[in-house]
């Protein structure tokens, strides 16, 4: 028999954020669990099936169990989250690159398998001039120089 003031159990609860509901949930699971309910008076004090008891006390034990595992003491490094931006940055970079690169390749086999394309006519050079400058003018300054 354990010796002391018995733990209570509805005081713990109580200090706890979360709805009455909830509360009294916990306090009759937590109960069942520290042996002054059966499983039967819990699952009916809150309504639901006995199996579907053993699958919450399940489900609880579980969670404080992961919660109880060993982990580095301190903040977690906030580093990931920040690399993972930076990773993300560099790789579209990297791909607009990629784009980029690609373009100029195709733009110099052009270049090289068709320069006519790339090199205008000088007909069609003068034809230009003679667009923007006055008709009158067109054949003397064209031809003189001057």
């Amino acid at each position: 028999m354990v010796r002391g003031r018995p733990p209570r159990v509805a005081a713990w609860v109580e200090h706890l954020d979360g709805s009455a509901e909830a509360k009294a949930r916990l306090r009759a699971l937590l109960e069942a669990l520290g042996g002054r309910q059966t499983i039967r008076q819990a699952s009916r004090a809150l309504g639901i099936s006995a199996r579907r008891l053993h699958a919450v006390r399940r489900e609880l034990l579980q969670e404080m169990l992961d919660r109880l595992e060993p982990r580095p003491a301190g903040r977690p490094p906030r580093l990931a989250a920040a690399a993972d931006a930076a990773t993300a940055a560099l790789r579209a970079e990297v791909r607009d690159l990629r784009l980029e690169l690609q373009a100029a390749r195709i733009r110099a086999e052009i270049a090289l398998a068709m320069p006519h394309v790339l090199s205008r006519s000088s007909r069609t050079k003068k034809s230009r001039r003679s667009r923007h400058q006055p008709a009158g003018n067109v054949s003397r300054n064209a031809t003189s120089g001057v």
